[in-house]
């Protein structure tokens, strides 16, 4: 199991890394003070954000404010390079690149559904198409090796890529694509 080391040991933790941060137990005669990072709330996820750390809470209301009306327990998105050194009560998603979590666009979140749930991927993708950049989405898909999970809801129609795998049927993922949509106010 990872932990963080602070580059900076002279320096003290801010308040708001204290509140996060951890101190693991320091084995004998080991100068290092090692920190995990501790994230248990919508809050905490916000003060690792404000500290630079590569977090990021999906939640249903963000993906239903994107045109998708739909409900899951809120995902945490961690850089993969941080993932052993978080606990969380969260359910995690690997990202490969640590800079898409500082900022995540709408590209971002599409791929986050494509490693969770295809189907609001595709509606995302498609009910935003005006807000995607397509040459940001298809690198962010072969980034982070999504392109089989890509390919199953038909994204390569839309964007330039070679498909990988297995395709769910066209005429299904159009009915799909009719339904579920969002009616009164959003959130």
């Amino acid at each position: 199991m990872n932990t963080l080391v602070s580059l900076h040991p002279e320096r003290p933790l801010s308040l708001c890394a204290r509140a996060i941060l951890v101190l693991e137990e320091r084995p004998p005669h080991r100068p290092v003070s090692r920190y995990r990072l501790q994230l248990e709330s919508q809050e905490d996820v916000d003060r690792a954000r404000a500290e630079g750390f590569p977090v990021y809470l999906l939640t249903s209301r963000l993906v239903t404010m994107l045109g998708y009306p739909i409900s899951f327990p809120s995902r945490l998105l961690v850089a993969s390079v941080l993932t052993s050194a978080v606990s969380t009560p969260f359910a995690r998603s690997e990202f490969l690149s640590s800079s898409a979590l500082l900022r995540p666009g709408v590209e971002d979140i599409v791929v986050a559904l494509l490693k969770f749930d295809v189907l609001a991927a595709r509606a995302v993708f498609l009910r935003n198409r005006d807000l995607l950049d397509d040459r940001r989405m298809l690198k962010r898909i072969l980034q982070e090796d999504v392109e089989e999970e890509a390919t199953l809801v038909r994204l390569h129609e839309q964007l330039p890529f070679v498909p990988q795998g297995r395709m769910l049927d066209a005429a299904g993922l159009q009915r799909h694509d009719r339904s579920n949509l969002p009616g009164g106010l959003l959130p």
